[in-house]
């Protein structure tokens, strides 16, 4: 089985933060425990009181069972579960020869959008005559293909589905997953300047007629109405607005230490992936 390596586009998810306390940390706050229990029991004079038998049990608690318990698995690995569940599913993939595919209506309008999202970008941006790029990278931690490739930066595309997933304002933040990516691409081709670029595109013809048709169904048509495909068209048109309102830029510079984070990241998976029973598996 290859060796695991994250795809820059999935990198956000490997970064996520466990929401429980390590149990090394555990560890640590129990031993602080029971050290605080004893103390206070050492302060009592009348061992025999409730509060005191209460205290003394849990310290006979912590100490024969939860102490040893902690100390055994003190460095078990603590990978935050949406680190796992990614793990988990790449294992799927590598056991199958699968890939696990997400497609949804959002993702259709990227995919069909994205040559002209890269042509409009482009004029926008001074970047000259750029198409897709298809070469694939790939180094000892990282694997992916980003949208563009240029001499001093790489860029990614992002089309948008309307006008109110498009961050249009200077306040509005650029998906935290998306630079997360962009550590990925600047290691992976060499550049020291990351480019995401959000395109509010026109729909295509086919997504438009798809919709009308939905809300034909649901009014009780049985086939497309014109009044609704007229209504719909002209909700996912945008290429009439200027270009500030189209296209919104969000630039990154290389960070060597997120890009370290990254492969320590990985390596942390790759010692959970170890320390899996999949041999009865494959």
């Amino acid at each position: 089985m290859q060796p695991f390596k994250i795809r820059a586009s999935a990198i956000g998810k490997i970064m996520t933060e466990p929401q429980t306390v390590s149990p090394q940390q555990q560890y640590h706050d129990a031993i602080a425990e029971i050290k605080r229990l004893q103390e206070l029991q050492s302060e009592v004079k009348n061992l025999n009181t409730k509060v005191a038998q209460n205290r003394a049990e849990k310290i006979k608690i912590l100490d024969t069972e939860t102490i040893p318990y902690l100390q055994v698995h003190q460095n078990d690995l603590h990978l935050s579960e949406t680190y796992k569940s990614y793990l988990h599913t790449w294992l799927k993939e590598q056991i199958y020869d699968r890939k696990k595919e997400f497609t949804s209506k959002y993702t259709e309008k990227g995919n069909l959008c994205e040559d002209d999202a890269i042509e409009f970008a482009g004029e926008q941006l001074g970047w000259g005559m750029v198409s897709k790029n298809t070469e694939h990278f790939s180094n000892e931690y990282i694997t992916g293909t980003p949208d563009v490739i240029l001499a001093k930066s790489v860029d990614d595309i992002k089309c948008v589905w309307d006008c109110f997933t498009f961050p249009v304002f200077d306040f509005e933040e650029a998906n935290k997953d998306y630079e997360w990516q962009g550590i990925g691409y600047m290691d992976l081709v060499k550049r020291e300047r990351f480019g995401l670029h959000y395109c509010l595109m026109d729909a295509p013809e086919t997504l438009i007629e798809s919709e009308a048709r939905k809300l034909s169904y649901k009014a009780g048509f049985d086939e497309l109405d014109a009044e609704f495909y007229e209504q719909v068209k002209a909700s996912m048109l945008y290429s009439h607005l200027a270009p500030g309102l189209r296209l919104k830029s969000y630039l990154y510079n290389q960070n060597t230490v997120a890009v370290h984070s990254v492969y320590d990241r990985v390596e942390l998976g790759r010692k959970y992936l170890a320390s899996l029973d999949i041999a009865k598996y494959v």
